[in-house]
C-alpha cells in the first residue's frame, strides 16, 4: 500500500476515483493523503450483489457499515 500512495504522490491526480466498495477504503485514504476529491463509481449495491446463501450476516454488516460510513467522505457519487 505504500509503494502505491508514494507511485500516486508522484503523479499528482487531481481526484481520486473508487470503482465499488472494495476499493472505497483505499480511495478514502489517498483522498486524506493527496488532498484531492474522492469520486465514489458504485456499479452496484455491493453488500448486495450475492445472494443470502453466499453471505455470511457479519459479511453483509460490515461492507454496508463500511459503504455507510465511508459515503460520507465523498465529494462525488455515481452509480
Amino acid at each position: 500500500m505504500t509503494a502505491m500512495f508514494r507511485k500516486a504522490q508522484d503523479l499528482k491526480p487531481d481526484a481520486v476515483w473508487a470503482n465499488d466498495l472494495d476499493t472505497l477504503l483505499a480511495g478514502w485514504m489517498g483522498k486524506r493523503r493527496l488532498q484531492v476529491p474522492l469520486v465514489y463509481d458504485a456499479h452496484e449495491i455491493y453488500p448486495e450483489q450475492l445472494p443470502d446463501s453466499q453471505r455470511s450476516h457479519s459479511w453483509h454488516r460490515f461492507f454496508t457499515n463500511l459503504e455507510q460510513e465511508l459515503i460520507k467522505e465523498t465529494d462525488l457519487r455515481l452509480t
